[in-house]
């Protein structure tokens, strides 16, 4: 009976070992605070805009979001560009979302590919309040510049933001004001949920360990009664 027990004891103490999870730790004294002057002098295109569209990747976690530009706040490029390396805090990276408005910092161009720029955790988007894209333009040494440039074609980045074209109503006014009601969500490219860290933790580790201290209490109780019986 010792036997069993012990069997089933390892076994439930290996399924109930807490699983690889997804997780992001500060670096020593903490994240340093970072100015938006000093995030659009390290990116090489600074936008202000809106998400249309986000794309993860399963296997990475990692999101690929189509935006529409309504000013480019340093550099020039398209209407439309996807923009690669944005994803959930539990990887240090900046969360986004269809219909999110805000200032992206960038590297990359549109025959390149566009990638998030971070000068440290979480900090490839900012609000675009009035006074952030204020401080954005003084530093990119430019206004905000509206004359886009046509997309090259044949470039990935183009095949995504075409298909996101299909998906707008004809005509779109690009508005003037940096605070602007963001379009409706877009059916394209919908974002796969990714697997949390709690819930590896909490909905795996913690369901194997009820079940394993189940079947112990079970197994215990049924090595008691067999000892009663040949005891009586």
């Amino acid at each position: 009976m010792k036997r069993y027990a012990v069997l089933l004891a390892t076994i439930c103490g290996w399924l109930a070992a807490p699983q690889m999870a997804l997780a992001c730790t500060p670096p020593p004294g903490g994240l340093p605070s970072y100015t938006i002057a000093d995030r659009t002098n390290a990116a090489q295109v600074v936008v202000e805009g809106v998400i249309l569209s986000v794309q993860t990747d399963p296997t990475t976690y990692r999101d690929l979001a189509v935006i529409q530009v309504t000013h480019y706040l340093k550099g020039i490029g398209p209407a439309l560009i996807a923009v690669s390396n944005y994803g959930s805090s539990t990887l240090c990276l900046s969360p986004v979302s269809a219909g999110q408005t805000g200032i992206f910092f960038i590297n990359g161009d549109e025959a390149a590919g566009y990638t998030a720029n971070y000068l440290s955790q979480f900090d490839a988007v900012a609000p675009n309040d009035p006074a952030s894209v204020q401080e954005a333009l003084a530093a990119g040494g430019q206004a905000a510049r509206t004359d886009f440039t046509p997309p090259v074609v044949g470039t990935p980045d183009v095949l995504l933001t075409q298909a996101a074209a299909t998906q707008l109503p004809p005509a779109i006014p690009f508005p003037t004001s940096t605070l602007f009601p963001p379009p409706p969500p877009l059916p394209l490219l919908t974002p796969t949920p990714v697997v949390s860290s709690e819930w590896l933790l909490l909905g795996v580790g913690g369901g194997l360990g009820l079940l394993c201290g189940i079947l112990i209490g079970l197994t215990l109780a049924l090595g008691f009664m067999i000892f009663r019986r040949r005891n009586e």
